[in-house]
């Protein structure tokens, strides 16, 4: 029995070790990768009166030309248009900042991964929160508006997990696009290119039921749409459909899943050749 009681104490020791040693490790890749976003940030902006404000200026204004143009222009939209349009926008800017800062995440760094071992998601992963730092203080002009219009409503439960699934569906998007770019150089001009195409399949300027089914089923060939939808909705005061949370989440599973194993089978070559 004594003997028993010892093995039992020893595999407590070797789990709650084990348990620390991964926490701590996960607390010095946080750190880490948050001090390389804020280093960032303050590199992007260095040297101007607003500095880090310069950053939400740029979607706040496309908010505004948009919201003249549909609601006073095109004469079109809807009661909570202004509200639409900034958590769609929200989502579109940091999606199309991250897919083009990914793709010379790395290359831009080449020095420092041949001289170092520093680690190539830990790189993609501050672009990432660097833009995540914009999309904040959107949110929270939207979470505003959507008190004010419609009171605190259940949805609003639901922007954890919608920061959360987009954060890792860009992470694994990014991977890719960063490890893929040294090897196909015309890339970050492709995906310039593809996004400002893409913007225009993605209800954010326009209701999907303004469509008829056939241009309804383009919009869902484009993943995108699923996450600015998925955020609208949130903040948004309608029924929050089950496949409109589950869609993203899946979605997000493969693309993060692809994105690691891209990493680890090719990011090995990727080093030698930049």
């Amino acid at each position: 029995m004594h003997f028993i009681h010892l093995l039992l104490i020893y595999q407590t020791v070797i789990l709650t070790r084990g348990y620390q040693s991964m926490i701590s490790t996960l607390s010095d890749f946080l750190s880490g990768t948050f001090r390389l976003a804020a280093f960032e940030t303050k590199k992007r902006s260095y040297g101007s009166y607003l500095g880090w404000l310069w950053s939400i200026m740029s979607p706040l204004s496309q908010i505004f030309v948009f919201y003249f143009a549909v609601k006073y222009v095109f004469k079109a939209g809807r009661d909570d248009l202004f509200l639409w349009l900034t958590s769609g926008l929200a989502v579109w800017n940091v999606i199309n900042t991250s897919m083009v800062k990914a793709c010379n995440s790395l290359l831009s760094r080449r020095a420092l991964l041949q001289s170092s071992n520093a680690k190539m998601i830990k790189l993609v992963f501050a672009d990432l929160v660097a833009e995540m730092f914009v999309l904040a203080p959107l949110y929270l002009i939207a979470a505003a508006i959507s008190i004010y219009y419609n009171g605190i409503h259940i949805n609003l439960l639901f922007v954890p997990l919608l920061v959360l699934t987009l954060t890792f569906f860009l992470l694994g998007l990014g991977v890719i696009l960063a490890v893929a770019t040294p090897f196909f150089r015309d890339l970050p001009h492709l995906m310039t290119l593809g996004l400002s195409v893409m913007f225009w399949f993605t209800p954010i300027a326009y209701s999907k039921v303004q469509l008829s089914e056939k241009l309804r089923l383009i919009l869902y060939l484009n993943p995108f749409t699923y996450f600015v939808e998925f955020s609208q909705l949130t903040f948004g005061a309608e029924p929050m459909p089950l496949w409109v949370v589950v869609a993203p989440i899946l979605i997000t599973i493969v693309i993060t899943v692809m994105g690691f194993w891209f990493i680890e089978k090719i990011g090995r070559k990727m080093v030698i050749i930049l």
